[in-house]
């Protein structure tokens, strides 16, 4: 849904004028007019809303360049290949993926919860990942959420935030998606501070490449409708994008809102119809980052 130009306002009024014949071709002037008079403050308001939001992305040239490539990608490449994916492979099985690679990201969870002190949320995420690992066979499947331990992800970023560290300049790394400069830190931490990044085995890297691929399909494709609903949007994707993971980010940081309470890749039917969600913004859920394969 595209909003109307000026253009389109005196076509569409032209055209009224010639086909009702209660309807003068002043009184239709003088709607369109009035219509281009409210598209044009409506289109001020939006550039004044990105004007106020500029200041936490002092790198916007290069994001958006960033945003446009990797949008090109998905188009191209991406979106086909999840699309597939998701048609070919059994949802079955793509629950266990990504259900393995969640729980191999618990321990980092774990330790980010006992560096912020939340002692009651540390001992529920220990307790899920001891569920899961053994009557889940290890993460395969996921018990622990219907015996009341669901997963609550916690990052090294929001360790950092708790203790006052500002989040930097926004970022829009390609591929990756959106972020900023503490958040993009604290994901290289969680993957050095993951125990499980020591467990060596035979083709390891494979394995975890293959999880990651997978998983990272699986989202793209069940967050399909609300990427193409943010598209349809009359107002700025770029801007949308940045609003949503800048907010989301914040409630998370503050405490008013669990990231799992937002609205999943993964699982479409948990957002609101009517607005744009996180996923709609081109946003993945922050999940446990999975322990970073040998060099």
């Amino acid at each position: 849904m595209r909003s109307l130009s000026c253009s389109d306002s005196f076509r569409l009024h032209a055209e009224g004028s010639r086909h009702g014949p209660h309807v003068s071709r002043q009184t239709a002037v003088v709607a369109a007019v009035l219509l281009c008079v409210t598209a044009l403050g409506t289109g001020a308001a939006v550039a004044a809303q990105a004007d106020m939001a500029a200041p936490e992305d002092p790198l916007e040239s290069l994001n958006r360049h960033a945003y446009a490539s990797s949008r090109a990608f998905d188009r191209r490449v991406l979106r086909p290949v999840a699309m597939g994916y998701a048609r070919i492979v059994p949802r079955v099985i793509r629950r266990a993926i990504r259900n393995v690679r969640s729980n191999l990201g618990e321990p980092a969870v774990f330790i980010n919860d006992v560096l912020q002190l939340r002692i009651r949320r540390a001992a529920h995420t220990a307790g899920r990942f001891a569920t899961n690992s053994t009557l889940g066979l290890g993460g395969l499947f996921d018990p622990a959420t219907k015996a009341g331990l669901p997963h609550d992800g916690n990052d090294f970023g929001l360790t950092m935030a708790r203790y006052g560290f500002t989040p930097g300049p926004y970022l829009y790394l390609p591929l990756l998606g959106p972020t900023t400069l503490r958040d993009a830190l604290g994901k290289g931490v969680d993957r050095v501070i993951n125990p499980l990044g020591q467990v060596s085995f035979d083709h390891r890297s494979e394995v975890f490449a293959g999880l990651g691929v997978g998983s990272g399909l699986d989202r793209r494709a069940g967050a399909d409708k609300d990427i193409e609903r943010v598209d349809e949007m009359g107002t700025d994707p770029y801007v949308t994008t940045r609003s949503v993971y800048l907010q989301a980010r914040q409630a998370k940081v503050s405490g008013k809102v669990s990231i799992d309470t937002l609205p999943l890749l993964d699982d479409p039917a948990s957002a609101p119809a009517p607005a744009p969600s996180a996923a709609a913004a081109g946003l993945r859920p922050v999940e446990p980052a999975s322990p970073a394969p040998p060099r």
